[in-house]
């Protein structure tokens, strides 16, 4: 196992230096995942969006260590009826629906 390991080693310094910013990219992934939480709400700020700084600043930065599996869980399933909740918004099918109209007016135009 060990020849393996040298055997796939690169003797190039710009391969050492692209290995390096891999594993500081994988040690890191949760900063990552908490910067682009607060991205999200910088961007789209709403009510929505509001969600991620409460659970980061109100439940994930409280945590000792890393926060358990179960708030990566309803972050991610949050995250998905977001994503598809805006999806089916867009669809082209609502602009085909009638549009309601205010009491007392028409649409008949005058000739």
């Amino acid at each position: 196992m060990e020849n393996t390991w040298a055997f796939t080693r690169y003797d190039s310094l710009f391969f050492k230096y692209i290995e390096l910013l891999f594993y500081i990219g994988m040690s890191n992934t949760e900063n990552l995942t908490y910067f682009f939480m607060i991205l999200s709400m910088y961007v789209n700020a709403g009510l929505i969006s509001l969600v991620y700084p409460i659970s980061i600043f109100g439940y994930a930065l409280l945590e000792e260590t890393r926060p358990r599996r179960e708030y990566w869980t309803f972050v991610r399933v949050y995250t998905t009826i977001i994503l598809l909740a805006k999806f089916v918004w867009n669809l082209s099918i609502w602009s085909a629906l009638p549009k309601h109209q205010k009491a007392g007016t028409t649409t008949a135009t005058k000739k």
